[in-house]
């Protein structure tokens, strides 16, 4: 369970430091599951630090759990987003 979260937080936090500016709208709630299908690569790992202050983290892979994940470390950024929205 805990690395089903981790493999989660690490596709979101990808989509969030993707830099992207422009607005998005969601038709549709898509199902964990079907994530997990259509990912090539799933991987565990481990926080190694977190910076509140940057809002930034690295998380250490442990190992992969779908495909093969060619990074040791994921650098996290969680302080992207809208100007207009609050902490």
């Amino acid at each position: 369970m805990r690395q089903t979260i981790f493999a989660a937080t690490a596709a979101v936090a990808l989509a969030l430091a993707a830099g992207r500016t422009e607005a998005s709208y969601v038709e549709a709630v898509y199902p964990l599951q079907n994530v997990l299908n259509e990912s090539e690569v799933i991987a565990a790992g481990q926080i190694e630090k977190a910076d509140l202050k940057t809002r930034t983290a690295v998380a250490k892979i442990t190992k992969s759990l779908k495909g093969k994940c060619h990074y040791e470390h994921i650098r996290m950024n969680f302080g992207a987003g809208q100007d207009w929205h609050p902490e």
